[in-house]
């Protein structure tokens, strides 16, 4: 079997030859013609996306930007209320009193927390006094032991003038079940003195903060806030919250002189596209990750891609199958003929079928034989006229001289009595006479 098919090659080597070249050429073209294809899409898609993604942080921004403000107004009338400062420095003991004042602190409170408007929101008071007022423990359950070694009210106090957005991490014991906070502080100071009285904490689940973005969001798109240090402190993606990403802070803020609005890095070992906006009023970053291979997935079918480029190279081959095969079966038949011809049988002509260069040489080749056949009947002739000129030019050199010489010599034979070798003599003079008479024409 394998020897028929080498054969099969050898006798259909220009066909195999013209199909394999039209076969990788065809290939080549396909792949790179898809593989240009995709990536023009990528890269349309992803100009074109950056544009649409960028309206959408700058709708987030807006939305922070007003949570901000009403945070701020809520801050600066705690800050203005004296039934506050009260509430938070005077030493006054009294029950009924002191019941009276957190009447009054509650009633404020409830106003404050409508000009926030939203879910999940428990304002805290923390005095100089050591009073505490919360108002929904169970938001941010925290006690005056802890918020007094609390990170949050150190840095609070470290920077008094600024209001900060600091992240509380969730927290399980035996007495409380903390869930992850975004918790918004500023120190109250008297104006007079510059004399801080207390701290007021804006706290704010996690879960009911993001709620600001998360409608943003999707699959293999995420939203985070990063502060300055790299921290992750609210994210759609609830695993990232909380950890630092100090090559991602380094990226953020890199962007600023980037010339793009977005930039290709690798987060957590996946390529992602990277949209961000520094939020003056937060401090921090509004970064939104965008994972590559899922947003190109949905954009473009790259399996149906390759099946529908792969369909379309199949049946190029075989038009190109069916047309090389159309070309050179007609030209191998005709060398197929030509290479049967037996040696020295010029009577057989090839027959002059198929295409229109096969029927040519076919043509030609018989219009050779003809030739051929010309040819060597004219050296036929040739040959002929040279043996009657050679047979008459030696029938020239038979002379009268030759023949009385050749029976002088018969003669002196006989007489020395040498019968036989005369008589072989007289037949090759014989013979010779013959043939030089019986072979001139009679031209």
């Amino acid at each position: 079997m394998l020897r028929n098919f080498l054969n099969s090659i050898k006798n259909n080597s220009l066909f195999f030859k013209m199909f394999l070249v039209m076969v990788v050429s065809i290939v080549a073209v396909s792949v790179l013609i898809t593989y240009t294809m995709i990536r023009m899409s990528e890269r349309l898609f992803i100009d074109t996306f950056s544009i649409g993604n960028t309206k959408v942080m700058e709708q987030v921004t807006t939305d922070f930007e007003a949570f901000s403000y009403s945070l701020v107004s809520a801050v600066n009338q705690v800050q203005q209320s004296s039934y506050v400062k009260n509430y938070l420095t005077s030493e006054q003991s009294d029950p009924i009193e002191l019941a009276k004042a957190t009447n009054r602190i509650k009633l404020q409170m409830d106003r404050y927390l409508t000009l926030i408007d939203q879910e999940g929101v428990n304002i805290v008071l923390l005095g100089e006094n050591d009073r505490v007022y919360s108002t929904n423990y169970v938001n941010w359950p925290v006690s005056l032991e802890q918020l007094k070694k609390n990170r949050i009210t150190l840095n609070s106090y470290r920077e008094p003038n600024r209001i900060l957005y600091q992240y509380d991490p969730k927290k399980i014991d035996i007495n409380i079940n903390q869930e992850e906070t975004i918790v918004v502080s500023k120190a109250l100071i008297d104006k007079a003195s510059n004399y801080i009285y207390g701290v007021i904490y804006i706290a704010i689940r996690e879960q009911d903060f993001k709620q600001l973005y998360t409608r943003y969001t999707g699959n293999g798109n995420h939203v985070l806030l990063l502060n300055q240090s790299g921290m992750v402190v609210s994210s759609s993606d609830e695993f990232i919250t909380g950890q630092k990403f100090h090559e991602l802070i380094e990226d953020v803020k890199g962007m600023e002189n980037y010339d793009n609005n977005y930039k290709q890095v690798e987060v957590l070992g996946e390529d992602r596209l990277l949209f961000s906006k520094y939020l003056p009023s937060f401090d921090m970053y509004l970064v939104n990750l965008i994972d590559s291979k899922s947003v190109m997935s949905n954009l473009l079918d790259t399996k149906m891609i390759v099946l529908i480029s792969a369909s379309i190279v199949l049946i190029a081959l075989c038009i190109v199958f069916l047309i090389s095969r159309r070309l050179t079966k007609s030209l191998s038949s005709l060398v197929k003929q030509i290479a049967n011809m037996s040696q020295k049988n010029f009577d057989s002509y090839v027959t002059e079928s198929g295409s229109y260069e096969t029927r040519k040489l076919a043509n030609a080749f018989n219009n050779m034989l003809d030739e051929l056949h010309e040819y060597v009947r004219k050296l036929m002739d040739t040959q002929k006229k040279q043996r009657n000129a050679e047979l008459e030019a030696l029938q020239q050199q038979i002379n009268p001289h030759f023949l009385y010489n050749t029976l002088a010599s018969v003669k002196f034979m006989v007489q020395n009595g040498d019968k036989e070798k005369s008589a072989q003599t007289i037949n090759a003079l014989i013979s010779l006479l013959q043939n030089t008479i019986g072979n001139i024409s009679p031209n």
